[in-house]
């Protein structure tokens, strides 16, 4: 009596225990096949769990009754066709023992009635429903049907995150893979890079070289310009002097001469231009000395005057001085007279 009084002043105290706003305290009901795979999966552990005192003999399960007392008029199929069924030979009652539906019902039916007792404050009565063994055995298979239920959540869960972490892993590969292929593509593109550079380097060293050789040869060669234009300068009438020397020794041995006769003179006189005159053509000094009558050439004559002249017009009359030429160049074109027009 003074649990039922505990009792009593507890509900009052409890906000909880305002019972026309309570709520349900069955959880919602889960998928009903997956429920009943799992159950059978472990049908004897649930059997044990529900009725302690029961025990296995070969494919079945004895108790005394679905109150869970010691005996063996109750049996309960662990195999075959018949898995999960139950009969009690004393009172030929019989069922399925994971009809959890119809036991959560039963479950729900007592909890209302004693939810109607302790609205109505008949404490002892709502006690006494509390404490019958219908009311704990529906509890039971609750607890049962809640534990397969969160087991097959979690099995969905494990499930889950198992190919999270697949998918989570596959996606490190590939990011590790591609990784690995931008590594790759700009180690080949950086020795390709080195590869060009080093040729650049070697074509550009080369280059320089060339460069350099031919700065040094074109130095080399206007130093030996300017030192043979120096020369040239300088000793160009070398050869053409050492030619004239002969002509000074004659000129010199005739004057030398004493009582010369004019015929001795003559002949030394002509001897010596001769030697000049092989002298001018030994340094390419020809002498210009057109004929009588010879075509004028306005490039190697110069017309002193224009005479008459029974002779065909524009042409030498008389060569008043000679011309000369060196290498195909007038030095002093020939002074002549040209015959006139008739």
């Amino acid at each position: 009596m003074m649990e039922i009084t505990n009792l009593a002043t507890t509900a009052a105290r409890h906000p909880f225990f305002d019972f026309n706003d309570a709520a349900d305290l069955i959880l919602p009901r889960h998928d009903k096949d997956e429920i009943r795979s799992r159950l059978f999966d472990q049908l004897e552990s649930v059997l044990l769990y529900l009725f302690p005192r029961g025990k296995r003999r070969g494919s079945q399960f004895y108790i005394g009754n679905l109150q869970g007392e010691p005996g063996d008029s109750l049996v309960v199929e662990l195999e075959g066709p018949k898995r999960g069924v139950w009969i009690d030979f004393a009172t030929g009652e019989s069922g399925d023992v994971l009809a959890l539906s119809q036991e959560q019902q039963a479950l729900r039916t007592v909890e209302s009635r004693v939810f109607d007792l302790m609205r109505q404050e008949k404490w002892p009565d709502a006690y006494q429903v509390l404490l019958a063994s219908d009311y704990g055995m529906a509890l039971k298979l609750y607890e049962i049907n809640s534990e397969a239920a969160v087991g097959a959540l979690s099995i969905e869960l494990t499930n889950t995150a198992r190919e999270h972490d697949q998918l989570r892993k596959l996606t490190l590969s590939l990011r590790l893979v591609a990784i690995l292929l931008l590594l790759w593509a700009g180690w080949r593109y950086s020795v390709r890079l080195q590869t060009e550079l080093a040729e650049l380097k070697a074509k550009n060293a080369d280059l320089a070289d060339q460069f350099l050789r031919a700065k040094a040869d074109t130095e080399n060669m206007r130093r030996r310009s300017e030192e043979e234009v120096a020369k040239a300068r300088k000793f160009g009438i070398e050869s053409f002097a050492e030619s004239l020397l002969p002509v000074c020794d004659s000129l010199d041995a005739a004057l030398a001469l004493q009582n010369a006769t004019a015929e001795q003179l003559h002949e030394g006189s002509a001897a010596t231009l001769r030697q000049l005159l092989q002298a001018l053509e030994r340094n390419k000094v020809v002498v210009i000395n057109p004929a009588v009558g010879d075509k004028f050439d306005p490039h190697q004559h110069q017309a002193i005057s224009v005479v008459p002249a029974e002779q065909e017009a524009n042409t030498v009359v008389a060569v008043l001085q000679k011309g000369y030429l060196i290498a195909d160049r007038v030095l002093r074109p020939a002074l002549v007279t040209v015959a006139a027009p008739k």
